[in-house]
């Protein structure tokens, strides 16, 4: 809620919070990669992306943001690896 309202810093802790209760809780992994991929704070959604497809591989959605991220940051090999995990997982997806 407090993200969508554009409270970015109340949306974070409380992702973070979430976090701290349950490490292994990928929707507020990939929700504060959202918050950090909308303020183009790269390696922060780098990293949280990266914890959402460690928790759950066949996670095709956070696999295209990580993919994203790292073209961003101008790393293709990088993002390459991620689309073909996306490729893997479902080989018509139109990456």
């Amino acid at each position: 809620w407090y993200s969508e309202q554009g409270d970015l810093d109340k949306a974070q802790a409380f992702y973070e919070y979430a976090l701290k209760l349950d490490p292994h809780y990928t929707d507020a992994w990939y929700n504060l990669g959202t918050l950090h991929k909308e303020q183009s704070d790269w390696p922060r959604a780098i990293a949280a992306y990266a914890q959402v497809v460690t928790l759950s591989p066949a996670d095709t959605e956070a696999w295209l943001k990580l993919a994203d991220c790292y073209e961003n940051i101008d790393q293709p090999v990088l993002a390459h690896q991620a689309y073909e995990a996306v490729l893997k997982l479902q080989p018509t997806h139109d990456v």
